[in-house]
């Protein structure tokens, strides 16, 4: 999933940032402030008999919050593919917020892709049990979310300088992270400084090569005036038909085009690919 982005204009509703994780009442459930550990047991969360229990971590669509993160630090891709109804198996461990409507335990299945491989993985909405993360996966500092508000507030009060400095500051405490170039680039967007989330990306890009790098990258070149940002884009659709990356292809050169039938097109595939930023 490739966060949401929105260009910087005149008048505009007040931004706002990333949802923060909810906090759960249950001690057992777990919180942002803190770093989980690797699971031990491998098969946790591989079946609907054995889910992850993460409770309200795990609500809503989007899983962590997009704080997720592959071994290496790149984005891991979450897609929410749907409710599987009643858990198989009764959990022993406490409700999150107390007893679910209904009574019922409801799992959910997430696909997630790391480095072009996708998992399916089973969570328990209600409980809280252990909480620990995959072997290899990783999650976000709390510092970015900090930060990440902070550029955001200052965005809602005018100051596009100011913002673009946070947004720096959210790649320099997270540096190993695709996800705080991500969130830099972003900023620089939002503020309508298109050089510099074309650098952010490029020092992302000297990290990972990930499609969705290369795919906004020349999104935001090609608004920043340069004439090799569509012919790029055009090529790297066609290297990715058929990839899990594609539909970010497809969002990134349907905002780059002229409207026209071609650009809706582009866009409504992204949509029905689970690229959010490309829906109506």
């Amino acid at each position: 999933m490739i966060p949401t982005l929105l260009l910087a204009c005149a008048a505009r509703a007040p931004i706002t940032a990333p949802t923060p994780l909810p906090q759960a009442n249950a001690p057992a459930c777990p919180v942002r402030e803190s770093s989980p550990p690797a699971c031990t047991d491998l098969d946790l969360g591989r079946s609907p008999e054995r889910p992850f229990e993460w409770g309200l971590m795990a609500s809503g669509n989007a899983l962590w919050q997009d704080s997720l993160a592959c071994a290496d630090g790149s984005r891991a891709y979450v897609q929410r593919t749907g409710n599987i109804g009643q858990a198989p198996v009764v959990s022993s461990s406490p409700y999150a917020r107390g007893e679910p409507f209904g009574g019922k335990d409801i799992l959910d299945a997430w696909r997630v892709v790391c480095y072009g491989s996708a998992v399916t993985i089973f969570t328990n909405l209600y409980r809280c049990g252990e909480v620990c993360l995959p072997l290899g996966w990783t999650v976000l500092p709390v510092e970015v979310d900090t930060r990440t508000e902070e550029a955001y507030g200052l965005l809602n009060e005018g100051d596009l300088e100011g913002a673009v400095r946070v947004a720096r500051q959210i790649s320099a405490a997270a540096p190993s992270y695709e996800e705080a170039w991500l969130r830099h680039a972003s900023l620089a967007v939002e503020a309508a400084d298109f050089p510099e989330a074309v650098a952010a990306f490029d020092e992302l890009l000297a990290r990972w090569q990930t499609v969705a790098g290369l795919s906004l990258r020349w999104q935001y070149a090609h608004q920043a005036g340069d004439p090799q940002a569509l012919p790029e884009l055009e090529a790297l659709l066609q290297r990715t038909i058929g990839s899990p990356g594609e539909a970010g292809v497809r969002c990134a050169l349907s905002k780059s085009l002229e409207p026209g039938p071609r650009a809706t097109e582009l866009a409504s595939q992204a949509c029905e690919g689970g690229i959010r930023s490309c829906c109506p």
